[in-house]
């Protein structure tokens, strides 16, 4: 049986993230001298950076979820939709596990990228597309807030490089833990809270090309 797991409790621990990864140069303050007393003045609201995670299943007639063989495509939907008031810098990593399986090999697992969504090389010129890199699908483009965008539209079994290989995984729980990070462009905090993102890399630079008044430093 296919399950992807997404529950309530780990998109808790996404946007816990999510909000952790704003930082405090990003809030508005106000500050009053003078004689007279000004109680609750609404100066600005903060900026919120969300996200959600849309999965739906599609049942094959010739795929039973109870009982996928090595070749088997599951037709599974990921979504991501991106939900914040200032422009945004967003990251995926999407995390096969099999269950009950002793040192299990998770490269038997072919995640199927929606057409087009994902591309091998950096471009650039080109923005709006997902990049892989390390752990982590690198949507290369700012986002704000807008409609659920298509990652993934499949995830393939592609067995084992034997027959006693592959039968490690009869009867056996296939998840996929996908989780979604956003931060804000200004003042690109993504330097200090992605250091998977190493200074002077190609990935580096086009993020740091996306985001707004990128090198200029929070004055406290």
């Amino acid at each position: 049986m296919l399950n992807i797991n997404n529950s309530k409790k780990a998109k808790r621990l996404v946007i816990a993230t999510l909000c952790a990864l704003i930082p405090v140069g990003a809030l508005g303050f106000g500050y009053f001298t003078g004689g007279d007393e000004k109680k609750d003045i609404q100066i600005a609201n903060t900026l919120t950076v969300d996200g959600s995670i849309e999965v739906t299943t599609t049942r094959e007639t010739e795929v039973s979820l109870a009982g996928i063989v090595p070749g088997d495509t599951i037709n599974k939907t990921i979504n991501i939709k991106p939900d914040s008031t200032a422009e945004s810098l967003m990251r995926v990593k999407i995390q096969p596990n099999w269950e009950g399986v002793e040192s299990p090999n998770i490269s038997n697992i072919k995640i199927v990228y929606a057409d087009n969504a994902v591309k091998e090389e950096l471009n650039s010129s080109e923005n709006n597309y997902w990049y892989k890199e390390g752990n982590y699908l690198y949507y290369i483009g700012k986002v704000t807030t807008q409609d659920a965008m298509q990652l993934v539209k499949g995830i393939k079994f592609l067995g084992g490089t034997n027959d006693e290989d592959a039968n490690k995984y009869q009867g056996k729980n296939l998840k996929i833990n996908v989780t979604l990070e956003m931060i804000q462009c200004k003042y690109a905090p993504f330097k200090t809270r992605w250091t998977e993102v190493k200074e002077g890399t190609n990935l580096y630079n086009k993020l740091n090309a996306l985001c707004p008044e990128a090198d200029t430093k929070v004055e406290e």
